[in-house]
């Protein structure tokens, strides 16, 4: 049930929204959606849970109110050298078989010249991925709820001095707080204990603004610590700033100086990111995005051990304009492999093997935030799978080696803004339940332990279809529907409508 405090709060957001417009400036904006949808199976498919920043709905017959108010930046393309803020709070309420109260963002922005600050939980994703077709970025893809945080960040390409435009730069640094997670690890293993999360990005740019061809390259670098003292004990004497420092870099820690038994801390926290390349070419009537992901978690990358493993993305971007009751606004083609991990028979030599991508020996709900992965849904946790799948207990995502193909289409047809999406995955297990009968492990075969069953390799197709036109006085309907088919999900389809008001 909704508390009495939940129910005031969207009231008075509700009430805000639909203020007469002389009491918001023109930087301000709102509005209300009304949604009603169903699922079969009792289960959401996955494009309607997926890459939603936590905004989903509740399986079955559902209704929901989704509210949203913000400030924008009065200049938001121009470089000021002046303070402005912005602001935004957005919510929904899902009445089904269960009600329940999802706050989706809630953040306080600062901007001065180039820097922006950031307090607060946002929607966002990173790495140089299609922003609104791709399956999302290893290291942070917009699937889970935004992490509340505090970053400091330079949003948009600015050019370094002195290079005649020719490089260009951007980037951020955050912390935040997840706070309470399960741990499975020591004399305390089931404890919950307080975690924290952060994420540090660097963007690179080659090119001239004129310039057709542009190029790109990223680091992301993701960790969730925290707690380490009650974790790990006698191995463990860093204080705050220490550990931070830890994290921030990615030194290896060798322990607290007075511990001489056995050592199973070697860095501070789950540490995972990605390497990006990007390639942009500006024809006359389409735009051409190339890209692809090198992941890397333990630092089998460093050793190329992984390096079949990746995101690849090519995308068109239709730059002429619209003369006809159809046109296709942006093509993507992806695809994903996450099989490799260092795991292959003849992978180079790497100081701890296989990388066991977003499971983690410590924190026991591994690279996740409220139950989903804060990176690729691609991914998946044991949650979300068919009953009987072979399943460690320990791994908190039950297939981490996938290879996937997957097409993404934006398209207006006859007024309505259209996007679809289509994605065709084999899903391996992990190297705990999967591989050959002895695994390669820095140059030795050593035997597999398949007690909790093997996981035999099943694919899984999933679609989806949405739509967004605007009727009167910005009124919005909208639609979606998604299904999915196959041995790994629930076989289920289910969609909703939709019909909002902007202000």
């Amino acid at each position: 049930m909704i508390s009495r405090s939940g129910v005031i709060v969207v009231s008075l957001l509700y009430l805000i929204t639909l203020s007469p417009c002389n009491l918001l400036a023109q930087t301000w904006k709102g509005g209300v959606q009304l949604q009603t949808g169903v699922t079969s199976n009792k289960t959401v498919p996955f494009w309607l849970r997926t890459n939603q920043y936590g905004s989903v709905p509740v399986d079955g017959f559902s209704g929901s109110v989704n509210a949203q108010v913000q400030r924008t930046y009065r200049y938001i393309d121009t470089v000021l050298w002046k303070p402005d803020f912005s602001t935004s709070f957005q919510s929904r309420v899902n009445i089904g078989e269960q009600t329940q109260i999802q706050f989706i963002e809630a953040k306080l922005s600062l901007k001065y010249g180039f820097l922006e600050f950031v307090a607060g939980r946002e929607k966002e994703h990173s790495g140089l991925v299609d922003s609104t077709l791709s399956t999302g970025s290893f290291s942070l893809s917009g699937n889970a709820l935004g992490i509340p945080k505090v970053e400091a960040r330079i949003p948009a390409y600015q050019t370094v001095p002195y290079t005649k435009q020719l490089f260009a730069v951007k980037g951020n640094f955050a912390l935040g707080a997840m706070g309470k997670v399960p741990i499975h690890y020591g004399q305390n293993q089931g404890d919950n204990v307080n975690a924290y999360y952060h994420h540090l990005s660097f963007y690179g740019r080659l090119g001239k603004p004129r310039w057709r061809l542009k190029l790109e390259g990223a680091i992301n670098h993701d960790v969730i610590w925290g707690s380490d003292k009650h974790i790990f004990g006698e191995q463990y004497d860093l204080n705050a700033m220490e550990a931070i420092w830890y994290v921030v870099t990615g030194k290896g820690y060798r322990g607290a100086d007075n511990f001489d038994g056995r050592l199973d801390i070697s860095k501070i926290g789950n540490h995972l990111g990605t390497l990006d390349l990007g390639l942009t070419y500006d024809f006359n009537a389409l735009e051409l995005k190339l890209y692809h992901q090198f992941f890397y978690d333990k630092g089998a990358l460093r050793y190329l051990a992984n390096v079949r493993d990746g995101l690849n993305g090519l995308s068109l971007r239709n730059k002429r304009q619209a003369n006809s009751a159809f046109r296709w606004e942006k093509i993507l083609l992806e695809f994903f492999n996450s099989k490799d991990q260092g795991g292959q028979f003849g992978a180079p030599w790497t100081p701890s093997g296989p990388e066991y991508y977003y499971n983690h020996g410590v924190y026991s709900e591994g690279y996740s935030y409220k139950g989903r992965s804060i990176g690729t849904p691609l991914i998946v946790p044991a949650k979300d799978v068919r009953e009987g799948m072979a399943h460690n207990p320990k791994d908190f995502f039950v297939s981490t080696r996938v290879s996937a193909f997957h097409l993404g289409i934006e398209s207006i047809v006859a007024n309505w803004r259209t996007q679809a999406k289509l994605t065709y995955a084999r899903h391996y297990g992990d190297y705990h339940t999967s591989g050959p009968q002895e695994q390669w492990f820095n140059g030795q075969r050593i035997p597999q332990d398949f007690s909790y069953g093997l996981f035999e390799p099943v694919n899984q197709l999933s679609y989806y279809l949405n739509g967004t036109t605007t009727i009167g006085n910005r009124i919005d309907l909208s639609f979606a529907v998604a299904g999915d088919s196959g041995r790994l999900f629930q076989n289920s389809i289910g969609g909703y409508i939709g019909v909002g008001k902007r202000f």
